[in-house]
């Protein structure tokens, strides 16, 4: 539909043609976008959708300006209650157990708040009158996404943008650097590295591979080597790495994102010692999930991998390592700074929106517990 911001038109994608249809343009303007997520392209929300969609519908929300997209909001739709007295809650295609959400803008600044305009109008109209709740997921505070919702909402308007929680995300920017890789080679030094790898090599013939090939095979041997050092520790692990329908995704995800999968290890005579599963992205390397063998602690298998990692990380031009929410000794050590990335959602004004906030959470959990089985 026309929007009368300047020329600018509004659709609403509400099924899998149309999704498969919007594969091309949503994959060139978030190859274009001046932030990069890999969790909001379309080959991992499209993969997402092909496992997770439940009982959901479809409600990608795309802005055209003449024959370009310059803005999609990708959501799924499901309805709460009962017949007649239900609400819609609309989750982040893909984000519900992503690291990262938002929208997909080709844009920053004016011109962000610009494309995004009729976005924003269709879900305050939903949020504001009651019918709809959304649920954004975890947006960095610097994101454009945030900044235009910010400006959009508040009491005016009837809608209220809540910051649910938030948590650390440790990085390192070797942008910000003079010598990035001298400052690595001092992190080695400090977290035992070069040590640890001489005494694994008196042993042992050692090999570091960025990116195991064929992707399948190594993701099937990550899933092995993580159910070992959980099994020994005595421990139940949880998420999309440990569920047959989260490890389905994430062989699906293998595939779709192929380009961009990254599964290193450290080897000794063939036998892995550590694994690390990540994305290589625009100029970031987002360091998902670890795996270590229990029988090599004594080598600190952790920071062997992480050391090697960064140096070929540095090495290829890579601009950020990003360890992924949640801080600790492991990622400190290592990590340069610490940014907050909030959890978010947008609902109506008083009692009715807290309400539905709290419906929202019961969902949530539900559909963890299904993406858990």
């Amino acid at each position: 539909m026309p929007h009368p911001m300047g020329g600018l038109r509004f659709d609403i994608v509400n099924d899998r043609a149309g999704l498969d249809e919007l594969r091309g343009p949503w994959s060139a303007l978030a190859a274009r976008a001046p932030e990069q997520n890999v969790f909001l392209t379309w080959d991992w929300a499209a993969t997402w959708w092909r496992h997770f969609a439940l009982l959901d519908r479809l409600h990608v929300l795309v802005v055209h300006d003449g024959n370009d997209v310059v803005a999609i909001a990708p959501f799924s739709r499901a309805t709460l209650g009962i017949a007649g007295r239900g609400f819609d809650v609309l989750f982040g295609l893909g984000q519900e157990a992503a690291d990262y959400g938002g929208f997909v803008v080709g844009a920053a600044g004016a011109d962000a708040t610009r494309v995004t305009a009729p976005i924003l109008d269709h879900l305050l109209r939903r949020v504001s009158s009651g019918l709809a709740v959304v649920n954004l997921g975890r947006l960095r505070d610097d994101s454009s996404t945030l900044a235009v919702l910010a400006d959009a909402t508040g009491p005016v308007r009837s809608a209220d943008l809540a910051r649910d929680f938030d948590e650390e995300y440790p990085f390192l920017d070797f942008a910000s650097l003079d010598d990035a890789a001298r400052h690595v080679s001092r992190l080695q030094k400090r977290n035992d590295v070069r040590r640890r790898l001489r005494r694994l090599g008196e042993k042992h013939e050692v090999v570091f591979t960025y990116r195991e090939e064929p992707a399948g095979r190594a993701l099937d041997e990550f899933f092995a080597l993580h159910d070992r050092r959980w099994s020994d520790k005595g421990a139940e692990a949880s998420g999309l790495f440990v569920s047959r329908h989260g490890r389905a995704f994430l062989r699906d995800v293998a595939g779709s994102l192929h380009e961009h999968v990254r599964i290193s290890s450290v080897r000794a005579d063939g036998q892995p010692v550590a694994m690390r599963f990540g994305y290589e992205y625009g100029d970031r390397y987002y360091g998902v999930k670890s795996a270590f063998a229990p029988e090599f602690s004594a080598y600190g298998p952790g920071h062997l991998i992480v050391g090697l990692l960064l140096t070929h990380l540095v090495d290829s031009g890579v601009q950020e390592f990003d360890f992924m929410r949640g801080a600790g000794e492991h990622k400190d050590s290592w990590a340069g700074a610490t940014r907050r990335v909030g959890y978010w959602s947008m609902a109506r004004s008083g009692r009715v929106g807290a309400a539905a906030r709290w419906a929202r959470w019961q969902a949530l959990r539900a559909r963890a517990r299904l993406r858990a089985r």
